[in-house]
Parts: C-alpha cells; structure tokens; sequence
C-alpha cells in the first residue's frame, strides 16, 4: 500500500512537471510563431505528442 502511494505521488509531481513544461513549450514554439487559434492550442495541449512517435522516443516526446 504504501509502495502505491510513493508510486502515485511520484507520478502526480512528474505528470505536474509535464504539463508545465508542455504549457511553456506550447506558448514559446506555437502561440509563439503566432499561432492564435484557441481550438488549435487546447489541442496541442491535450493530445499526448508521443502517440505519434515510435516506441522507443516516447519518454522524450
């Protein structure tokens, strides 16, 4: 049980941590370029970039 909760914590901070830095990257390289289009944004946002990536790059989407 308390393995599940370190486990769970863990992935909180790091599922956290990836939303920020998608955030930051969705603002810097996208809305950046003058993408505006708040559809278009939302999406990038949501739709996990390693779904389109081999197996093997997935941690570094």
């Amino acid at each position: 049980m308390h393995g599940e909760v370190v486990r769970a914590v863990k992935e909180s901070k790091r599922s956290k941590r990836s939303r920020f830095l998608r955030d930051a990257m969705v603002d810097v390289q996208i809305a950046g370029r003058g993408i505006r289009s708040r559809r278009v944004l939302l999406a990038i946002r949501q739709v996990p970039r390693e779904i389109f990536l081999d197996r093997r790059f997935a941690e570094a989407a």
